[in-house]
């Protein structure tokens, strides 16, 4: 039977997925499929780099194929231009021959398992803002914000990406009705974050239109279906199918 783990957050870090630490990696194959669930993060440089080709080769080369889904901490402008291909039954960017990122509101079949995906979350870190560098005050502002280390801000185009939170309403649309069609035989949802009453539980007060978009979805799901999600830096069963993901490297079929 073919395998499916997930994991969190990575932030351009795969190295969790080493044998130390992930042993049963070693018994998988190219038919099994570990999920990374947002904040992927090696597409994060505005042009491809060699670290970010060795770190896509070292995934690639790894016994399993890797499924991310996408979080905030992504470079959105760069993966929009990335080629795609259709796989697991649906649209996928393609990193590498075995690792691919997933696309907002589809349905795959990954290991003979539906998996609803959606990606994105509204960044936690930008508390004293977004410096733009079309700004003619941009540089003042970047030096006072390093003056202080307490600081909590990121820089539009290199650090942050407007796309982390989707825009387009035929997207949503999308994401209802594939969902939808699926019905009862959705075993798995795929995303960053997770929904306004979900996050509320784990003391995080969300208001964006996607975690709104989520209670939405949360409402339409079979009660058969588990929610895997990242982003809040913990690892926590939230709900008996709502489950946050960090650290672990859980598997779930």
């Amino acid at each position: 039977m073919d395998k499916i783990y997930v994991t969190g957050d990575i932030h351009g870090d795969p190295m969790r997925l080493e044998e130390k630490r992930f042993s049963a990696g070693r018994t998988l194959d190219k038919q099994d499929v570990v999920g990374i669930l947002g904040d992927f993060g090696i597409i994060w440089e505005n042009e491809p780099d060699e670290e970010e080709d060795s770190l896509l080769d070292w995934l690639d080369a790894q016994p399993w194929t890797t499924a991310a889904t996408l979080g905030n901490h992504e470079n959105y402008d760069r993966i929009a231009s990335l080629p795609t291909a259709e796989h697991f039954g649906g649209p996928v960017w393609v990193l590498r021959p075995s690792v691919f990122l997933l696309q907002s509101g589809y349905v795959y079949n990954i290991c003979g398992k539906t998996v609803w995906n959606f990606n994105g979350a509204r960044s936690h870190d930008i508390r004293d803002g977004i410096l733009d560098p079309a700004d003619p005050q941009y540089e003042n502002k970047l030096i006072e914000m390093r003056m202080n280390f307490r600081t909590m801000y990121r820089i539009k185009g290199i650090s942050w990406w407007e796309q982390e939170i989707e825009r387009d309403p035929e997207v949503y649309e999308r994401g209802r009705r594939n969902l939808i069609a699926a019905g009862d035989t959705l075993d798995f949802v795929w995303t960053h974050c997770c929904g306004r009453n979900t996050s509320a539980m784990m003391g995080f007060m969300e208001n964006d239109p996607l975690v709104s978009y989520f209670d939405e979805i949360d409402a339409l799901l079979p009660d058969r279906t588990e929610w895997y999600f990242g982003h809040y830096h913990r690892d926590e069963q939230v709900l008996r199918h709502h489950v946050c993901v960090y650290e672990t490297i859980m598997r779930i079929a």
